[in-house]
């Protein structure tokens, strides 16, 4: 579960530089595949968490690099993939796959939880997922409306989400200490 925690951390923390991610989403989709693969015996949700994180690690390759070889033109124009549109189907695909990765995450670690009888906080960890499924179902729906007040307050739910991210990672940093203690 350590590379698990890990590839949390680089998923929910972006440092940038020159509008370049210093260390890329999808390092935290690949540590995330590499620890599911060593735990899928304990539970069939991390078998599906692989699967998931491979559609996840491919998106956001692919989107790192078109952002490094092409963040100057994409500046000028609104066309991405041949229209504005493209790029919204791709946010929300990403954010649902991203919702699914983190679903099967906690819900494999609800399986060890009844498996070894230790409390690792799985029931918080889904309490914390609803909230952040809830607020980026809110703000995209918010965003599509294309109204400069709300989208002020869609930003207001983004930094929400990102509050709870924080929160669910030390959640699930807290879990792996005490798996790896009663180990």
């Amino acid at each position: 579960m350590l590379l698990i925690t890990i590839g949390l951390g680089f998923l929910f923390i972006t440092l940038n530089i020159n509008n370049t991610q210093v260390v890329p989403t999808f390092v935290g989709y690949v540590l995330i595949i590499i620890d599911c693969v060593q735990l899928e015996e304990s539970s069939h949700y991390f078998k599906k968490a692989i699967g998931v994180s491979i559609a996840m690690f491919l998106i956001n390759m692919l989107s790192y690099i078109l952002a490094l070889f092409f963040s100057q033109q994409l500046l000028w124009t609104e066309q991405i993939f041949g229209a504005v549109t493209w790029g919204y189907l791709a946010l929300i695909l990403s954010m649902i796959l991203h919702l699914f990765v983190l679903f099967f995450l906690v819900k494999g670690l609800q399986e060890i939880e009844q498996q070894k009888q230790i409390h690792l906080h799985g029931a918080v960890l889904m309490n914390l997922w609803i909230a952040m499924a809830v607020i980026q179902a809110c703000t995209l729906i918010l965003l599509l409306l294309f109204m400069p007040q709300i989208i002020m307050f869609s930003s207001l739910l983004l930094i929400a989400i990102k509050v709870i991210q924080y929160v669910f990672w030390g959640f699930f940093i807290h879990a792996y200490t005490i798996y790896r203690q009663s180990a």
